[in-house]
Protein backbone atom coordinates (compact mmCIF):
# COMPACT_ATOMS: atom_id res chain seq x y z
CA UNK A 1 0.00 0.00 0.00
CA UNK A 2 1.31 3.43 -1.16
CA UNK A 3 1.23 6.59 0.76
CA UNK A 4 -2.00 8.11 -0.46
CA UNK A 5 -3.28 4.62 1.25
CA UNK A 6 -2.33 5.01 4.57
CA UNK A 7 -3.41 8.76 4.47
CA UNK A 8 -6.93 8.09 3.60
CA UNK A 9 -7.22 4.87 6.20
CA UNK A 10 -5.88 7.67 8.96
CA UNK A 11 -8.63 10.28 7.83
CA UNK A 12 -11.06 7.75 7.51
CA UNK A 13 -10.31 6.98 11.17
CA UNK A 14 -9.93 10.52 12.16
CA UNK A 15 -13.33 11.53 10.46
CA UNK A 16 -14.78 8.38 12.39
CA UNK A 17 -13.71 9.53 15.99
CA UNK A 18 -15.00 12.82 15.44
CA UNK A 19 -18.35 11.46 14.14
CA UNK A 20 -18.18 9.09 17.32
CA UNK A 21 -16.91 11.59 20.01
CA UNK A 22 -19.41 14.52 18.84
CA UNK A 23 -18.32 17.00 21.17
CA UNK A 24 -16.36 18.03 23.83
CA UNK A 25 -16.43 15.60 26.88
CA UNK A 26 -16.09 17.50 29.61
CA UNK A 27 -19.38 20.25 29.18
CA UNK A 28 -22.00 21.80 31.25
CA UNK A 29 -25.19 23.36 31.21
CA UNK A 30 -27.60 25.77 33.36
CA UNK A 31 -31.34 24.93 32.82
CA UNK A 32 -33.93 27.64 32.54
CA UNK A 33 -33.16 30.92 35.20
CA UNK A 34 -32.24 34.49 35.02
CA UNK A 35 -28.79 35.94 33.75
CA UNK A 36 -27.93 38.63 36.38
CA UNK A 37 -24.55 40.57 37.35
CA UNK A 38 -24.25 41.31 33.41
CA UNK A 39 -20.43 42.42 32.52
CA UNK A 40 -18.00 43.58 29.77
CA UNK A 41 -14.40 43.92 29.54
CA UNK A 42 -12.01 45.96 27.13
CA UNK A 43 -11.07 42.88 25.87
CA UNK A 44 -14.85 42.10 23.83
CA UNK A 45 -15.42 39.19 26.31
CA UNK A 46 -18.67 39.15 28.77
CA UNK A 47 -19.10 37.55 32.15
CA UNK A 48 -22.14 36.64 33.51
CA UNK A 49 -24.13 34.77 36.37
CA UNK A 50 -27.22 32.30 36.18
CA UNK A 51 -29.61 31.02 38.93
CA UNK A 52 -30.43 27.88 36.90
CA UNK A 53 -29.77 24.42 37.59
CA UNK A 54 -26.09 23.14 36.76
CA UNK A 55 -26.05 20.05 35.15
CA UNK A 56 -22.60 18.04 33.22
CA UNK A 57 -19.08 18.39 33.73
CA UNK A 58 -17.25 21.82 34.67
CA UNK A 59 -14.22 21.54 32.61
CA UNK A 60 -11.31 21.47 34.68
CA UNK A 61 -10.39 25.19 33.23
CA UNK A 62 -13.05 26.70 34.75
CA UNK A 63 -13.37 28.21 38.33
CA UNK A 64 -16.55 26.98 40.15
CA UNK A 65 -18.09 30.16 40.65
CA UNK A 66 -20.38 30.01 38.61
CA UNK A 67 -19.92 32.54 35.89
CA UNK A 68 -20.08 32.12 31.92
CA UNK A 69 -18.16 33.69 29.64
CA UNK A 70 -18.55 34.68 25.41
CA UNK A 71 -16.86 37.20 23.35
CA UNK A 72 -18.84 39.38 20.96
CA UNK A 73 -16.01 39.69 18.15
CA UNK A 74 -17.85 37.49 16.39
CA UNK A 75 -21.34 38.33 14.89
CA UNK A 76 -22.44 35.21 17.58
CA UNK A 77 -21.37 36.74 20.17
CA UNK A 78 -22.97 39.62 19.55
CA UNK A 79 -25.99 37.50 19.00
CA UNK A 80 -25.57 35.86 22.17
CA UNK A 81 -25.34 39.46 24.08
CA UNK A 82 -28.27 41.05 22.25
CA UNK A 83 -30.28 37.80 23.17
CA UNK A 84 -28.90 37.61 26.64
CA UNK A 85 -29.65 41.56 27.61
CA UNK A 86 -33.39 41.21 25.53
CA UNK A 87 -34.43 37.93 27.61
CA UNK A 88 -32.92 39.72 30.99
CA UNK A 89 -34.51 42.53 30.40
CA UNK A 90 -37.62 41.26 29.45
CA UNK A 91 -37.62 39.24 33.25
CA UNK A 92 -37.37 35.70 30.78
CA UNK A 93 -35.09 33.03 31.58
CA UNK A 94 -32.72 31.38 29.76
CA UNK A 95 -31.15 28.20 29.21
CA UNK A 96 -26.89 28.13 28.86
CA UNK A 97 -25.45 25.34 27.06
CA UNK A 98 -21.13 25.51 27.46
CA UNK A 99 -18.48 24.47 25.45
CA UNK A 100 -16.25 22.60 27.83
CA UNK A 101 -13.05 24.89 26.84
CA UNK A 102 -12.62 27.96 29.20
CA UNK A 103 -12.14 32.02 28.34
CA UNK A 104 -9.82 32.78 31.44
CA UNK A 105 -10.93 30.85 34.30
CA UNK A 106 -15.12 31.04 32.97
CA UNK A 107 -16.75 27.60 30.72
CA UNK A 108 -17.41 29.02 27.16
CA UNK A 109 -20.92 29.37 26.17
CA UNK A 110 -21.92 27.80 23.25
CA UNK A 111 -25.18 28.86 23.14
CA UNK A 112 -28.14 30.48 24.90
CA UNK A 113 -31.59 29.50 24.62
CA UNK A 114 -34.32 32.34 25.51
CA UNK A 115 -37.45 30.69 27.05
Amino acid sequence: MGDMGVIKRVGAGLLLAAAIGGGPALASSQNSGMASSISTGSDGNVWFSHDGARSGTLPSCAASNGLWVFNVGTPAGQAMLANLLAATAAGHKVSIQGTGTCIGDHEAVAYIVGL
